[in-house]
């Protein structure tokens, strides 16, 4: 079972991961969290800059995860 290839299980990764945290964890809260991959013109064809990324919530997570059987 490829589970990357499912949107909702990406989409409850995405959204039980802190950035926040990350960025106070790795840098001192020195930064802030990535939103797109800043990669100028190799990037293009996976700009997504129009969406908006997922907010903070292992709740939500939890609940999508369960919505696809786990």
């Amino acid at each position: 079972r490829n589970l990357f290839r499912a949107p909702e299980f990406r989409q409850a990764i995405s959204t039980m991961i802190d950035r926040d945290a990350l960025v106070q964890a790795a840098v001192g809260g020195l930064g802030y969290p990535a939103v797109d991959y800043g990669g100028g013109e190799a990037a293009a064809p996976f700009d997504a800059s129009e969406l908006e990324p997922f907010e903070f919530s292992p709740e939500a997570g939890l609940e999508l995860l369960a919505s696809i059987g786990f």
